[in-house]
């Protein structure tokens, strides 16, 4: 099935949300094996609403979607039944995350005054859009991590960047997004094996947990499960040549969340000039949804 991929596009356990050439929203049901559009969120992507699906990303329960782009003028959850909208000013590079209960989500953004004010974070819930919610500064020490995933606002998995050598030999901070261009392009671009991850909370300055992971290669992508328990691993695999044609490797990978248990789940081949696949976790953790090639997959997570 040939698709545009949203940002997360699981709307329940065997419902995918993905859109046409054309960009109308559409649901993909693993078990009819039906692709039907969805009539309800059309309304939202046409030109003078500005939301487009290829940034849209479902709760974790799939009732609400919401446009993350990040740097548009405001946030809008949209009800998957087309009822709701509300919005949220978008502050210039804010980010939001939609928490586990599916409908509460938290904004992320960096003030521009004071300049040492560092950044800070807003609860938001959508079935009470009209309610205050505190206001956090975030730990000053997650300056410089990337947020995996927002389980709750006293359990955030972060990530820290790592630090990379450019073809130049120069170290700097990695700070793309998770869809990573294959090595077969960036050639001396080394991605450790040697990751940080560590769990924080809003009311705490220090992390609650933090591991260092040894993985088997470089790491291309990272995916935390919804429940914050387990991380999906992108791994750099040798390349091969088929029909005179180079392709592209890289291997998915399972653990805990410090690592443990870790395991692997195969082998997806790639062209050569193709972006590593992101994952996204379906909401109960038992699958795994990627794009390769144009094409949207879903593998099983024992």
């Amino acid at each position: 099935m040939n698709v545009c991929s949203v940002t997360n596009p699981w709307l329940s356990n065997h419902q995918l949300l993905h859109s046409d050439a054309q960009g109308v929203p559409r649901c993909y049901d693993l078990t009819t094996r039906t692709d039907l559009p969805v009539r309800s969120l059309e309304k939202f992507t046409r030109p003078d609403q500005a939301m487009d699906v290829e940034f849209f990303s479902a709760s974790p329960r799939g009732g609400w979607v919401m446009s993350d782009e990040g740097d548009g003028e405001e946030f809008r959850p949209v009800n998957v039944d087309g009822r709701v909208a509300m919005s949220s000013p978008a502050f210039e590079g804010s980010w939001a995350f939609w928490c586990a209960g599916g409908h509460r989500w938290l904004q992320i953004y960096t003030p521009k005054q004071p300049r040492d004010a560092g950044r800070r974070a807003i609860l938001h819930d959508a079935l009470t859009p009209r309610r205050r919610w505190p206001e956090f500064a975030l730990p000053r020490a997650m300056a410089r991590l990337d947020i995996l995933r927002v389980v709750t606002p006293e359990k955030i998995v972060a990530w820290k960047p790592e630090v990379t050598l450019g073809a130049a030999g120069n170290a700097r901070y990695q700070r793309e997004t998770m869809a990573y261009r294959l090595p077969n392009t960036l050639v001396r671009v080394r991605r450790s094996r040697v990751q940080e991850i560590s769990v924080w909370s809003l009311k705490h300055a220090a992390p609650l947990r933090h591991w260092t992971v040894t993985l088997p290669a470089n790491v291309g992508a990272i995916a935390v499960s919804p429940r914050g328990d387990r991380i999906a691993w992108v791994l750099n695999a040798p390349s091969l040549s088929q029909h005179g044609l180079r392709l592209a490797r890289a291997a998915l990978w399972v653990s805990a969340l410090d690592g443990r248990d870790l395991r692997g789940l195969g082998v997806v081949e790639l062209r050569a000039d193709a972006q590593y696949p992101k994952m996204d976790w379906s909401p109960n953790g038992k699958k795994l949804s990627y794009v390769k090639n144009d094409a949207l997959w879903v593998t099983a997570v024992r």
